[in-house]
């Protein structure tokens, strides 16, 4: 259900990104692919019931190295997730699995995966098998700050 990916991450270069990103955002989740050219971020957000995820592929914003492991990856329908403080997601299932890039995070942050619980640390990539069903726990006190992209099989 969880497999981390060998590879290392820039993971202070990626704060920075994501951080300029942010910056006066009042959003919970900030779309990084649009399904048009110069689409806007808002594109991405929401349950994506009616979306076809393939189909967001056009980068929103000039961030070289967000925009490098999109690429690297091959990730559509990229995000930006902020979990507040003592939140939970509900249990569902998504159609495609995930690639998750922990950006901020703390051990009180657990991501399970039907039976499976894990703590996604910061400087890691995680490939997730979100088709089954899965919730997410933000239980410290800080944000809890991923990197979210749908990926094919």
């Amino acid at each position: 259900m969880f497999t981390k990916l060998p590879d290392s991450i820039d993971l202070n270069g990626l704060r920075k990104e994501v951080d300029q990103i942010l910056s006066g955002q009042s959003s919970l989740q900030i779309g990084l692919q649009s399904n048009k050219p110069n689409g806007s971020w808002k594109d991405a957000i929401g349950k994506g019931t009616n979306m076809v995820e393939t189909e967001f592929t056009h980068l929103v914003f000039d961030s070289p190295l967000i925009n490098h492991y999109i690429t690297k990856y091959n990730m559509h329908r990229t995000r930006i997730f902020v979990s507040t403080p003592k939140t939970c997601l509900s249990w569902h299932h998504d159609r495609l699995p995930r690639i998750h890039i922990p950006i901020q995070t703390d051990p009180g942050c657990i991501m399970i995966v039907e039976n499976e619980a894990m703590h996604l640390e910061a400087g890691s990539i995680y490939r997730v098998d979100t088709r089954k069903h899965h919730s997410a726990m933000n239980g410290s006190k800080l944000n809890r700050i991923h990197i979210v992209g749908c990926v094919s099989d």
